[in-house]
């Protein structure tokens, strides 16, 4: 009866191991989990400031065509005659008078 009763503690011993072992695994996991959540997030935030930026780019783009338009505009300045200081006639007969 002993050696079954030492077979039996060792076999409970060895099942003690196991679930050790499988609460570490899963503790592991859980890590592997949360640092793959914390990488998704990072790039998450990295899209949306590569989206302000884009958009902060767009509003420079813009804010740079409409001073052309007005420099233009207030040198009276053709860009399909260049040279000539006059409003295109394509204006002119709209009644624009640009």
């Amino acid at each position: 009866m002993g050696l079954g009763s030492q077979s039996l503690r060792l076999r409970t011993q060895s099942m003690g191991l196991q679930t050790q072992f499988l609460g570490l695994w899963t503790q592991l996991m859980g890590l592997q989990t949360q640092f793959l959540g914390l990488w998704t997030q990072l790039m998450g935030l990295q899209t949306q400031f590569l989206g302000l930026w884009t958009q902060l780019m767009g509003l420079q783009t813009q804010f740079l065509g409409l001073w052309t338009q007005l420099y233009l505009w207030a040198t009276d300045t053709c860009l399909l005659h260049p040279g000539t200081r006059h409003s295109h006639p394509v204006t002119r007969s709209a009644g624009l008078g640009v």
